[in-house]
């Protein structure tokens, strides 16, 4: 049930890190980035992908359980990786960006809400830590590190599992 809740929240946005149960309101709701009824709040960190990863890698491998990986959850680990591509930042735009208005100097991303620069140079940009408070150097090489274990976890599945290894080839960065 975990590893089908994550992946629905994953589909409904990649870049959101809390979510409501269904619609509704959140204290949130007006911060400047694109909320969604369903988004509690939307602050884009890394490990929110990566951890559902590592649930569903691990359940199959103690369990021997292939049936979680359905075409829903296809489609977000596919959408994961869209995402790590896309922070990547390779052509010096995202289509994330996250502003809040508050006096919390951690709560709030700088220029524009899009970070500080940077030189892209493959790794994945997260303008917000695990801890939800916003970085300086967007650069998080544990964060980076995580993913690439987790990649490397979606391509064993897609290979071994799924059979698909012409997808199981993109999971590398």
């Amino acid at each position: 049930g975990v590893i089908n809740r994550q992946t629905k929240c994953i589909l409904i946005d990649p870049y959101a890190n809390a979510f409501n149960d269904g619609p509704g309101d959140s204290p949130w709701k007006n911060d400047i980035t694109e909320m969604k009824p369903e988004l509690h709040e939307r602050k884009f960190e890394i490990d929110s992908l990566c951890y559902p990863v590592r649930l569903a890698y691990n359940y199959w491998k103690i369990t021997g359980d292939t049936s979680v990986f359905d075409k829903d959850w296809i489609a977000a680990m596919k959408l994961v990786l869209k995402t790590f591509r896309e922070q990547q930042r390779k052509d010096g735009t995202s289509p994330y960006k996250f502003m809040r208005t508050t006096a919390w100097a951690t709560d709030g991303v700088v220029l524009g809400g899009y970070g500080n620069p940077i030189n892209p140079v493959g790794l994945i940009v997260s303008v917000f830590r695990p801890s939800d408070d916003s970085t300086i150097f967007p650069f998080l090489i544990a964060s980076n590190y995580f993913a690439v274990a987790s990649l490397k976890q979606l391509n064993e599945i897609f290979k071994g599992v799924l059979d698909d290894r012409a997808a199981a080839r993109e999971f590398f960065l």
